[in-house]
């Protein structure tokens, strides 16, 4: 039996100014796409060449890429960092000092048309291609459907939140055999035990079982995700955020409504981790069903 452990942690909502730890080093690597590696020559990168390692997704993992012409930034460069919504689309906003323009608009300047990881304390918060010199002192970044960019930006450093991303708070430990076996003595109204249920039925089992808490629209594409699950992390560790059951009167109010309530998971597969979201909606017969996971 495939061992998985689920832990179950409270949520707290932020809000404004919070902090888990000061900027370190904020890094801008020129990925050389053309440049091959050569296992067999672990010596034969050309000088100013290094191999950088990430969490690229989901589904691939980690990820080597060759990088150079760098330049790096600490606090002194950096004025204030905020995390916000521009026409309802999550975005990272950087508001540079001087030195912090000035290096911007010499890096950018030398690498237009290139590709460049944008790289915090370690943790790649962007890939993108370089179209312009950049020199207004401020750099905005649109964040995808998956989460895990921004549950990495409120680890690593201070920032201004302008959006209440929820985040959890304590950790409590069980295994997959306090998982509720029956369905119909589960707390329908209550996303943590369906989420646990749901992740036991992955991995514990080999067969579909998983379904019963899913979406019928949605079957075919948590059906790919529990593809990856079985095949990449059958040994990963997994957190659920603990929630309240949902009360019946909402129940009624958003029944049919496809309504998203997002609910916090974290997966660690020993290498690396990263932090996503199970979409629960209420379906027309009232019960709540994943609809979604925000897994890039």
């Amino acid at each position: 039996m495939k061992k998985i452990i689920i832990i179950l942690c409270s949520l707290l909502l932020y809000t404004g100014l919070f902090a888990q730890e000061k900027v370190l080093t904020m890094n801008f690597w020129r990925i050389e796409d053309l440049y091959e590696l050569d296992e067999s020559k672990p010596d034969a990168l050309p000088e100013g060449f290094q191999e950088f390692t990430y969490f690229d997704s989901f589904s691939s993992g980690l990820k080597t890429v060759v990088v150079s012409d760098s330049i790096s930034y600490d606090s002194s460069d950096i004025d204030e960092i905020i995390l916000s919504s521009d026409f309802g689309q999550d975005c990272l906003k950087i508001l540079f000092k001087e030195t912090g323009t000035e290096k911007m608009a010499s890096f950018t300047e030398a690498n237009i048309g290139n590709n460049v990881l944008m790289e915090f304390n370690g943790i790649v918060i962007a890939n993108a291609n370089v179209r312009e010199k950049i020199s207004s002192g401020s750099l905005q970044l649109s964040i995808p459907e998956s989460k895990n960019i921004l549950y990495q930006i409120i680890q690593l450093f201070e920032c201004k939140n302008e959006i209440n991303l929820q985040m959890p708070e304590k950790l409590i430990y069980i295994k997959t055999k306090s998982a509720i076996s029956e369905y119909d003595n589960v707390d329908k109204k209550n996303p943590t035990q369906l989420a646990t249920n749901f992740f036991c039925a992955v991995f514990e089992k080999t067969d579909d079982s998983y379904k019963e808490y899913v979406l019928p629209d949605s079957q075919k594409r948590i059906a790919e995700l529990v593809e990856i699950f079985r095949s990449k992390y059958q040994d990963c560790t997994i957190q659920v955020a603990e929630t309240e059951s949902i009360s019946s009167l909402i129940i009624r109010e958003l029944k049919g409504k496809n309504v998203p309530m997002p609910l916090y998971f974290y997966v660690n597969n020993g290498d690396y981790g990263f932090g996503e979201q199970i979409i629960f909606v209420i379906d027309e017969t009232g019960k709540l069903k994943i609809k979604q996971m925000t897994l890039k």
